[in-house]
């Protein structure tokens, strides 16, 4: 796009600057160039002058992930139950060294690994791993399940992470018998 300003005149060695931001919305590992000119009348009559300058930037991607935890609402003490942890890089970069750990809480006995070493997710990229145990809480509790998933940003190198939960209500006995 193009932006146009009145920048008035200007009186010999007389300097001046702008700062513009912008909302970038090219893919990563694509070029933008950014072309400033600057043109006006000089004091001899129908003489017009003019500088220009440019400024190319490679743009870098960030990656974003998203971490979803579902479960069933209701279980009962004793029984079956399994949650899904589905991931997904949300940002523009390949997201790296990605690790998803399930922190069971008490009352919940995992069958299996709660560590899952997902490795590298390319933008765009999904996945999703499951979660079965035995409900050992006491009727008429609640069990929250939570996740974090972690990885590392190449640019800037920072460690990125998600983090998701699942509440399950433990079902007690709601008719006891008369004595």
């Amino acid at each position: 796009s193009i932006a146009t300003w009145n920048i008035g005149t200007l009186t010999p060695n007389q300097e001046g600057s702008m700062t513009i931001d912008y909302y970038i919305t090219e893919l990563a590992s694509s070029t933008i160039t950014n072309i400033a000119t600057i043109k006006g009348m000089s004091e001899c009559p129908g003489t017009s002058t003019s500088a220009s300058a440019s400024c190319t930037t490679h743009i870098i991607g960030i990656p974003g992930i998203s971490l979803i935890k579902e479960g069933p609402g209701t279980a009962t003490s004793g029984s079956l139950i399994t949650y899904t942890l589905s991931y997904k890089n949300i940002g523009t970069a390949k997201a790296t060294d990605l690790i998803l750990v399930d922190y069971p809480p008490a009352g919940f006995i995992p069958i299996g690994s709660f560590t899952w070493v997902i490795g590298d997710l390319n933008p765009g990229s999904t996945g999703s791993v499951s979660l079965s145990g035995t409900v050992t809480a006491l009727p008429n509790s609640t069990l929250t399940n939570s996740a974090l998933l972690t990885g590392i940003s190449i640019c800037p190198s920072t460690t990125i992470t998600a983090s998701a939960s699942c509440t399950t209500y433990i079902e007690g006995i709601t008719n006891l018998p008369d004595l």
